[in-house]
């Protein structure tokens, strides 16, 4: 797929697949090794794997570097070119390794029997950077992404817990963010409460955009818009597999001017 219908793609459906490229199979080849490691230091586990063991959630578990890079393996090929020349200026970071297993999901910690049919039925979508506050759970942006982007590191099926997203569901969203947002200063965005915003809009989704699930081959990389809403669908293959599904996940913080990230 060219670079320009990536682009297209993922302006009008909010995501995007490109094709299998075996420039980044080495990169993929570290990532594997360097999660393993991950997965297997205790402090990790302790911190990460829930959901009953079935989900390492593994957030800045890869050591990557600003340019992508497993030292000494770089990040190439043409998903590494593409957010090179349309977020030129956007560093990346220590990317997140996610990692589903046979009996996913089971209930966090903590979790109640709502959100774990939340999660159980509808992915525990959501929106990253939108963090939930307070023991109400208020939603206000605590963070905010440039993109987000999955390599996939294993084979992800549609029965292996694949990234489930509702396409063109960015479109929405950033309606939603031009009105309770763009009247402020992008200084006091972190404290606007935009829960019941947010749950409206995300009701709407829920009505009309199709849910897509991304499977890809080892090595297959996907983006996805900000502010599109996502999340990780039941693992119901009976297929046994002891090393699960491993996605890497870059999501780099914006660069410049929050104003055109609530409405690019």
């Amino acid at each position: 797929m060219s670079t320009d219908q990536i682009a297209a793609d993922l302006a009008q459906k909010g995501w995007a697949i490109f094709d299998p490229d075996p420039a980044i199979i080495p990169w993929v080849d570290a990532a594997q090794a360097a999660g393993q490691q991950a997965l297997n230091d205790p402090d990790m586990r302790a911190k990460w794997l829930v959901c009953g063991d079935t989900w390492f959630v593994g957030v800045d578990a890869l050591p990557t570097g600003a340019d992508g890079s497993l030292q000494p393996v770089p990040f190439r090929g043409q998903a590494a070119e593409f957010i090179q020349q349309n977020f030129p200026d956007v560093p990346l970071h220590a990317a997140q390794l996610s990692i589903t297993w046979p009996g996913y999901p089971k209930p966090r910690a903590g979790e109640s029997a709502g959100g774990f049919a939340y999660r159980l039925n509808r992915g525990a979508a959501h929106l990253d950077g939108l963090q939930p506050h307070g023991t109400q759970k208020r939603r206000k942006f605590g963070e905010f992404h440039a993109y987000i982007m999955g390599i996939a590191l294993t084979d992800v099926t549609e029965g292996a817990s694949p990234t489930w997203l509702w396409e063109g569901s960015h479109l929405p969203v950033q309606s939603m963010l031009a009105a309770q947002l763009a009247p402020h200063d992008p200084v006091n965005w972190p404290q606007i409460d935009l829960t019941d915003a947010y749950h409206k809009t995300r009701a709407d989704i829920f009505e009309n955009n199709p849910r897509r699930s991304v499977t890809c081959q080892k090595g297959q990389v996907f983006i996805m818009h900000r502010h599109l809403l996502h999340g990780v669908g039941p693992w119901t293959s009976p297929a046994p597999n002891i090393f699960g599904r491993r996605i890497a996940f870059f999501r780099p913080h914006w660069v410049g001017d929050l104003r055109r990230w609530a409405v690019d």
